[in-house]
């Protein structure tokens, strides 16, 4: 899918919504070059480096019962400089999810309960630190106020055995408003099969701010049905420290995931059963439609 969309399709097949995309795809990648032309001076000498900057239109809908319906859109991107010292990207997100919540993260239904607060900054390509991938973030949090933070990431994969192999993630993040917090992520992961992969995943969120705990423990399957088309079925218990530690969630759903018209058009289906202790426990199913709009030099 590295071609673009309008290489993808017979031209007989291709619509004013394929040239439209094309054009804006076209413009996201001549600004970010622009840009990074600034910082680097090209001579008969460069090598031009592959561009990957990108912008994703999305809206949210989460149907809860009752009849009770909630919608978000959300805008987000990032532009690539692949030609400077340490090849930064600047980003932006009209929905930050840096200081989301655990629930949020890890709930689909509960994405749209994050604080509408905007984000701009610059992050630095990985860079391999020993057995650990590093990368680096700069940002500023707009809301109300303008506070800035940092994050600093460190990822890895280790082999268990011939079948399983585990995915760590550590983040420490800082900001003046929010003071400092850490999330640790462990997965162990096993292909079931060519196109089936199971996964059991820890998550421990620190919050520096009011010295709380958030933990959760899920199991999933993923199953790729077809080049475009995934479904993964999840469960899974959540927890916080609180005044004392307790389970504050059980919960199981799916993901459903496939291209809708063309590549670039992505819409995921997230149907969840909720246990919440806030509700006594009882069943709160919920229903979540996601579709985004991904506008880039590549399919992402």
């Amino acid at each position: 899918m590295s071609d673009s969309v309008l290489s993808q399709v017979d031209a007989e097949q291709a619509t004013i919504i394929d040239y439209n995309h094309q054009v804006i795809s076209k413009k996201i990648i001549d600004i970010a070059n622009g840009i990074d032309n600034y910082f680097y001076k090209y001579d008969e000498n460069s090598i031009s480096l592959e561009n990957k900057s990108y912008i994703i239109l999305e809206h949210v809908s989460v149907f809860e019962k009752y009849g009770h319906r909630d919608n978000k859109f959300r805008l987000r991107g990032k532009l690539d400089l692949p030609n400077t010292k340490r090849h930064l990207k600047l980003f932006f997100d009209s929905n930050n999810d840096e200081n989301e919540e655990l629930n949020e993260k890890i709930l689909a239904s509960r994405e749209n309960n994050r604080n509408e607060d905007s984000s701009i900054g610059v992050e630095s390509k990985e860079q391999k630190l020993k057995n650990w991938q590093r990368k680096f973030r700069l940002g500023l949090r707009v809301n109300a106020n303008i506070d800035a933070y940092a994050k600093l990431s460190f990822r890895r994969k280790d082999d268990l055995s011939d079948i399983w192999h585990t995915e760590s993630r550590q983040e420490f993040r800082y900001s003046h408003q929010d003071a400092w917090g850490s999330n640790s992520t462990i997965d162990f992961i096993r292909p079931i099969s060519e196109f089936s992969t199971l996964r059991f995943s820890t998550n421990v969120y620190y919050r520096g701010e009011n010295d709380f705990f958030e933990m959760a423990q899920t199991a999933s399957l993923l199953k790729n049905l077809s080049h475009n088309r995934s479904i993964e079925y999840k469960l899974g218990v959540l927890g916080s420290s609180g005044l004392s530690p307790e389970t504050t969630d059980y919960f199981m759903g799916l993901h459903y995931r496939t291209y809708f018209y063309r590549p670039w058009l992505i819409i995921s289906l997230h149907p969840e059963f909720l246990f919440s202790r806030e509700n006594n426990f009882a069943l709160d199913p919920r229903f979540t439609l996601k579709l985004q709009m991904v506008f880039s030099d590549k399919t992402k």
